[in-house]
This record gives structure tokens, C-alpha cells and sequence, in this order.
């Protein structure tokens, strides 16, 4: 029996808005669709009034005018300014209702100036030896009036939304789908954002250590990481135990990862979310094939979610 479906992974950042589109069938994975369109100014996720639905609307319309969607089925990666995260302990006699609740408390206690009810809570079990003399969670909150606004965007556009993420989270993903292919089962993955990176180190895909720190410019990159790295060695965790480094994220230039590799002895290489999939010939010539692509791994990330 023939099976096809398209799902298309759109990522929101200040500066612009990327998709992806896949085609999942009998053959594997198709790449529809590349590409991006940068907001006439900086998205603040936070301003009130319509600007933000303007802005986010005229980068959409001028990327379908180019090439519509082939399908409707779309899912958002969004920057870390709408999320706040936690590593909490917790009960393993407790079931996920109760978990919840539990979080959800000790959330309003870690943000007493945050009101807890505007924000959605997720988390994702850490339990391993290596690191945890417990067992934690990953908490992540999500708040309300950004999700609402995705979701409205969507309805307005005939669009049917199925998953919004942390875009390094759909950075893992994409890692995680590529690390099924060839076997590999603990990596470091490193993304910068616009004023943060967050580093996360995986295994079988599950965060066993994950990190988010603001960052000026590129110089704060290494001093972040260096801190990083000493708590790593705090649990005598080795770095040689890692089968990859990746970095994905905006402005990854060359010279930035060979300073990295050469400053704190280790490997990154650019997240490249294409070389594992086919291309649809009408993306041959595209620039984003081979300038540019790692920026597009939380959208490619986002897209494997339907996998």
C-alpha cells in the first residue's frame, strides 16, 4: 500500500520566518520546500496591539506567493523568549496528573512574579546514572498568549496546527532522527539563538543535561560553554564518551565553529538537516542546500515531528 503525507515546519525568530516541507512516504523523506522571508522589522513577541500578527502574516503571504504549501499541516518552532525551564525532582509513585500539579506548584514558587495559570507545562523525564543521583524532570513552560496567537494565526490561514516546540528541541529531534539512521547514542547539541544559546547533552535522544544562557555576542560563546563543560567534569561525565557534537542556529559561520573546536577541545560540526533526506529537483539550485542550511534545523526538526 502507497503512503504520503506533508507536514511543514514552519520557525519563528525575531528576524524572520523559515519553512520547511516534507513529504513523508513509501521511499522515505522528500524536502518540498526551503526557504525564508525576513520581517520588515525586529518580531517582538511581546508587543502589544496587531503588530506582531501583521508582521508574522505579510512574511507568510510573501513565502506562499513564491511557492504554496502542498499541504495544510503545519507545526511552529519558537525562540526561547515564550519558554521558561526547570529541573525538578519528583515522586515516581505519582502519575502525570499529580506530577503536574506538583510542577505546577513548585513553578509559582521558582517564578513568584510569573502567574503560573498563563503558562502551559510539559517536562521530560531525566533518568540516568550518569548524571542524576535522582530522579528528575525536565520542566518546560510555554506561555499561553504566544500559543493562542500561533493558533489564531493558523485557523486565520486555513492552517491545521499540530505541534508548537522549543526550536531546540525540534533541533533534537532532526539529531535524534539522524542518529537512528547510523546508530549513535549520546551527543552534544548546541543552538544559538538571538541573545542565548542552550546547550543540551542527549542520550538516545532524551536530554540528560540541558542549559540556556543569555549571551551578548558571539565573544560570550565560549566563556558560556566553559562553565558548562566545568559542570560536566563536577559529575565526571567525560567528553570523550560523545559521539558528536552538533551546533545549528543563525550566524554559524565557519570561523566560529573552528574557534570553538580549537578553544575547548572538542568537535562541533554544523547541523546540516538536508544530507540525510532526497530533494524534490525544483530545490536543485537552491542557496539554502549549501549556504546557510544549519539555520533551517529547528523548521527541518519541527517537520520530522509527524515521523
Amino acid at each position: 500500500m502507497s503512503f504520503s503525507q506533508t507536514h511543514a515546519g514552519i520557525s519563528v525568530t525575531g528576524e524572520k520566518l523559515q519553512i520547511v516541507e516534507l513529504t513523508y512516504n513509501n521511499n522515505g523523506i522528500l524536502v518540498e520546500n526551503i526557504d525564508e522571508e525576513f520581517f520588515e522589522e525586529y518580531l517582538d513577541f511581546f508587543v502589544k496591539g496587531t503588530k506582531f500578527n501583521s508582521l508574522l502574516q505579510k512574511a507568510f503571504d510573501d513565502l506562499i506567493i513564491r511557492k504554496p504549501l502542498k499541504n495544510n499541516v503545519v507545526s511552529f518552532s519558537l525562540p526561547y523568549d515564550v519558554f521558561k525551564h526547570v529541573e525538578l525532582p519528583f515522586d515516581i509513585s505519582l502519575i502525570k496528573t499529580d506530577l503536574l500539579k506538583q510542577f505546577k506548584w513548585e513553578f509559582s514558587i521558582l517564578y513568584p512574579n510569573t502567574i503560573s495559570k498563563e503558562y502551559l507545562l510539559q517536562y521530560v523525564e531525566i533518568d540516568d546514572d550518569e548524571t542524576a543521583k535522582k530522579e528528575t524532570a525536565l520542566v518546560i513552560a510555554a506561555m499561553k498568549k504566544q500559543i493562542k496567537t500561533i493558533h489564531k494565526f493558523c485557523v486565520r490561514n486555513n492552517l491545521n496546527l499540530k505541534y508548537i516546540d522549543y526550536a531546540h528541541f525540534a533541533v533534537n529531534n532532526l539529531i535524534g532522527t539522524a542518529n537512528v539512521m547510523n546508530g549513535k547514542t549520546k551527543n552534544v547539541s548546541l543552538y544559538i539563538g538571538n541573545g542565548y544559546l542552550s546547550f543540551a547533552l542527549l542520550k538516545q535522544n532524551s536530554p540528560i543535561l540541558f542549559f540556556v544562557k543569555k549571551i551578548v555576542n558571539a565573544a560570550d560563546i565560549i566563556p558560556q560553554l566553559n562553565k558548562i563543560i566545568e559542570k560536566i567534569n563536577q559529575i565526571d561525565l567525560s567528553l570523550t564518551s560523545i559521539d558528536n557534537f552538533y551546533i545549528a542556529g543563525d550566524n554559524i559561520s565557519d570561523e566560529l565553529v573552528e574557534q570553538l573546536n580549537s578553544s575547548l577541545d572538542v568537535n562541533f560540526n554544523k547541523l546540516n538537516p538536508f544530507d540525510k533526506f532526497s530533494v524534490n529537483q525544483s530545490l536543485a539550485n537552491s542557496k539554502f542546500l549549501t549556504k546557510g542550511y544549519n539555520s533551517f534545523a529547528a523548521a527541518a526538526g519541527i517537520s520530522l515531528r509527524l515521523l
